[in-house]
Parts: structure tokens; sequence; C-alpha cells
């Protein structure tokens, strides 16, 4: 279930801040910070698969992988890199950092990434506790609630549409997908179906989302009680429903409520009010966010494996039973990480003229995950699509 759930919703929520970026007023300080993040972002990504340790990097390890890591006095398996400004090559340099004589390194270095594994037991399963801490040393920046000030300021928009198709990156994704719009007193739909544009760009992508948009899902978006954006699928297409009702300049909570239902190998998978919520504070040139989940959903499993075979036959693949295994799923994300369950923090501060972006990313999962969902082994994405639309969305901020 974790492998479908990360496989197929990575690349629905590159779109989502798609969306963002692109609500936004021009702004060269904007275009500067994510020019300079994303090759930051792509020099990490670069090191570490070349080091084979991209995904330990970001939360999969299992047993027979922990070699890959250093062991810490404390017990803990660790990796850190230090990340120096970038070369003649315009990238940045990674090095390597042993870790032998202590843990305490990062606080030295002004771009870093560390990963931490640490064993753990949650309902008797054998688990690592996982953190990954990056952070990033910037002459401009933006402030976490920033984000949401985009939205305010597409939902303003006398005509969304053509301020929308008005962008080198609107243009993009209404050339990949076939785009329809409606507006009335209430909201502005935006309908997006992907076209033979999208596969002849990248298959892999393609394939990716309308396996996900042949399934159902609604992910709405709640600012003190009042809903001003929810995206669904909706006949196999991507619907972004913007509500009128302007958010607040400066909220202190998001509340984002996901429904989700789908069909695999003859057996439906349903998900009912799931709950994350984001949490923003900001004092002077600081800001913080903090996103977790808020609690367990409702969720079934019903159906025939196989459109032949009883649900239960699931139990010889797993530890313990499927009822079980879903209920310790949602379990983890809620109260696993010695409570704090599945977390994400930025934290951005001043220093001297810069600001330094702090991102922590903290869960728990156990040693031996249950794969079955992932059994067809796809091939690795070439990700042509997310270099286009990064390529599209800075062009859009430098307009």
């Amino acid at each position: 279930m974790k492998n479908f759930f990360s496989k197929n919703y990575v690349k629905i929520f590159v779109l989502i801040i798609s969306y963002l970026f692109l609500n936004c007023k021009r702004n060269v300080d904007h275009f500067d910070y994510w020019k300079n993040f994303f090759i930051f972002q792509d020099s990490i990504k670069k090191h570490l698969k070349n080091e084979n340790k991209w995904e330990i990097a970001n939360g999969n390890l299992n047993p027979q992988k922990e070699g890959k890591l250093e062991k810490t006095k404390t017990q803990k398996l660790a990796l850190l890199w230090n990340i120096l400004y970038w070369n003649t090559n315009s990238e940045f340099e990674i090095q390597n950092v042993e870790l032998s004589h202590g843990e305490k390194h990062s606080t030295n270095f002004e771009n870093y990434l560390l990963i931490e594994y640490t064993p753990s037991r949650f309902n008797k399963i054998e688990t690592y506790l996982f953190k990954r801490v990056l952070q990033y040393q910037s002459k401009s920046v933006y402030h976490t609630t920033e984000f949401l000030n985009w939205i305010r300021f597409f939902q303003i928009q006398v005509n969304p549409e053509r301020f929308f198709l008005n962008s080198p990156l609107g243009n993009f994704l209404c050339n990949v997908f076939d785009c329809a719009f409606e507006l009335n007193e209430k909201y502005f739909i935006q309908i997006f179906k992907p076209n033979k544009e999208l596969k002849n760009l990248d298959k892999s992508f393609y394939e990716r989302i309308t396996k996900l948009l042949k399934s159902k899902f609604e992910i709405s978006f709640f600012e003190n009680g009042n809903q001003f954006l929810k995206i669904s699928s909706q006949n196999q297409n991507l619907q972004f429903e913007w509500g009128k009702l302007l958010i607040s300049e400066y909220p202190n909570q998001i509340q984002i409520y996901i429904n989700f239902y789908t069909k695999l190998y003859g057996l439906e998978i349903e998900i009912q009010n799931w709950l994350y919520e984001f949490e923003f504070r900001s004092a002077g040139r600081s800001s913080y966010l903090k996103g977790r989940f808020k609690n367990i959903p409702d969720y079934s499993l019903k159906g025939r494996l196989g459109y032949i075979l009883p649900k239960q036959v699931l139990n010889f693949f797993i530890p313990e039973n499927i009822n079980e295994y879903m209920k310790t799923f949602f379990e983890m994300r809620l109260r696993g990480n010695n409570g704090k369950g599945n977390l994400w923090e930025i934290n951005i501060q001043p220093y001297f003229k810069y600001y330094r972006i702090t991102s922590t990313i903290e869960s728990e999962s156990p040693k031996k995950v249950f794969r079955f969902w992932s059994t067809e082994n796809p091939q690795e994405s070439q990700e042509i699509f997310e270099e286009k639309f990064r390529e599209k969305l800075l062009e859009s901020l430098h307009e």
C-alpha cells in the first residue's frame, strides 16, 4: 500500500504545486530562488543516484541495505552530505561526511542533507524511525504563507482563464492536456485530460497519471471551515475547482480532506475523510510551516483477488492479516514516530543577508514492507514532463 500511494501520488502533486507556482505575480526574486533551488535539488539527486543511495535518502530502507549507512555512537544508521555552492558546471558540489566522530557536523555547514534511521518497534512490528533534514541557504526566499497568497491572487482575477493561458506554463499544460474552463458566481473550474502530446513527451508519466485518473479521488482544501479549492478525478479527467470565497492573507491553518477509491486486481480500496493539516506561523522575517495527518480515516477493502480469490489470500503475503495491516498503516502515520506521526516542517530564518531554509521530514515504517501493489515493476520515469514544466514555470516567473 505504501508503494502504491508513493508512486502514483508524487506526480499528481507535481501538477498541484505547478498551479500554486503559476498563480503568483511575476517576481524576479522568486525566479532566482527557484532556479537555484532546482539546480540544488538536481545536484543532490544526481550524486545520490550515482552512489545508489537515492531511495535510502527518501525513506526506503530494508535490512539488506543497512550496510550502505554509517552506524553512529547512538546506534543510529545515518548519512551526511555537505553541499557546496555550484562549480563551473552550474552544479552544487556534494561531499560525503564521515559521522564516526559524532553527529553534530551538520551545524557547521551552510547547505547539507542529513539522513537518519533508528531501529524501533510499533505495535510489536519492527520499524525504522526515519528523519531527513535538508538545509538550503538563499539570498531570496518565499515565506510559507506566500504559497497561499498566490491562490488568493488567482481568486481575485476577473478573467482567470485568460490569466492562466497568458503564461508560458499555462500554454504548455494546455498543449499536453486537453483543457476546458467553466466560470460561475461561486467557482472557477479547470478540467484537464491527458492527450497524445503528453504521451509522446513522457510516456511513463502519461501512463501513471491515466492510471491514477481511473481511480476516484477528491482532495478538498479548507480554511476556517470554508472550502477554497477541490482537486478531483472526474470521468478520467483532472479537475481543479477554485472557490470565490477568499482565503485569509495570513492563515493560521489549512485542512486538507482526502477521499480515495480504486480497484486493484479485483480488490476495491476506499478511504474517506483522511485529514492532513498545515499549521503556519510567522514573526518578522522568520516563518514556519508544519504538516501532519490528524486522524485515522474510514477505510474498507472489498472484492476478490484476481476477481476469483477472497481477500484473505493476501494474508499469505504479509506478517499479519490484511485488515490489521491497513489499520497499522494508518495508525503509524498518525501515532508513529514517538507520537508525532508523519511530520513535515519548514523553518525559514534570516541569517545575515541570507535566509536559511530547513526542511525536516520524519516518519516511521516497517522494516519489512508489503509490496504486493507494485509487482508490475514499471520502468523508471525519465521525468521529461517535470523538467519541461519547471522550465515553463521559470519562464512564467521571469516574464
